[in-house]
């Protein structure tokens, strides 16, 4: 569970760094006409946060289980699915994640 974890945090940090946008799935497999439309640091780092969140999850989990908690990490899990879908519909929804030629077609001129 350490190696998972490490990974988690390198990819995080990567990502909140702004780079390694190529490993969100989805994003990756978008043609240049659909990416042009997301704004691509924004999504890189927001994806980083929520490794981050999930590499320290993680770890806590790992040390509950070695502290005997395991109802603790039994009940933690609805909530953290909970946060990724909440997440997910944030940066499907949020303007933030769009690029301002996106945000142009949206709102016509009057």
């Amino acid at each position: 569970m350490a190696i998972v974890d490490t990974l988690l945090l390198v990819a995080g940090i990567v990502l909140f760094l702004g780079k390694g946008s190529w490993m969100i799935a989805g994003y990756n497999t978008m043609n240049k006409e659909e990416k042009s439309s997301w704004n691509e640091g924004a999504l890189a780092r927001s994806t980083g946060k929520l490794l981050l969140v999930v590499a320290a999850y993680l770890a806590l989990l790992v040390v509950a289980i070695w502290f005997g908690h395991e109802m603790i990490v039994v009940a933690s899990i609805p909530f953290c699915l909970a946060g990724i879908i909440a997440w997910v519909v944030y940066v499907n929804k949020s303007p933030r994640f769009k690029s301002s030629s996106a945000l142009k077609d949206s709102f016509p001129e009057p």
